[in-house]
């Protein structure tokens, strides 16, 4: 990741969130990380924010790749991975624990045939 340089697409209007920050940072972390991990080189991955008058805050991480139909069902559960090298299966799972039980907020994904989006959902009003 050393050659890549964060762009800032839109400016956002300044506003005072309280929410636990370790928490959304850990959430956050392992989205990148996960979209990174399933990236080709050379290929981008991309955090949005977009925030709504009424208080929602949405954070997004996209990628180039398509979750395949088999791991769709299953991609929050824990101990699955879709590496093929061992790994914990933790990263989905812990996405889902902590940002919907902790922050009381709502994870999802998309996924097509030009990339995959994982969504956190945050309504702090």
């Amino acid at each position: 990741m050393g050659g890549v340089k964060p762009r800032v697409i839109e400016q956002l209007p300044e506003t005072h969130v309280f929410v636990d920050w370790e928490i959304l940072v850990r959430v956050l972390q392992n989205m990148l990380l996960n979209a990174f991990e399933h990236t080709d080189p050379g290929r981008s991955v991309r955090l949005g924010l977009a925030c709504s008058d009424n208080g929602n805050f949405s954070f997004s991480v996209w990628n180039h790749k398509p979750v395949v139909e088999p791991m769709r069902n299953r991609i929050f559960q824990r101990h699955f991975s879709s590496r093929r090298e061992p790994g914990r299966g933790q990263g989905t799972y812990a996405i889902k624990l902590l940002g919907e039980d902790f922050l009381g907020g709502q994870i999802s994904f998309k996924t097509s045939d030009t990339g995959t989006t994982f969504y956190l959902n945050l309504c702090l009003k």
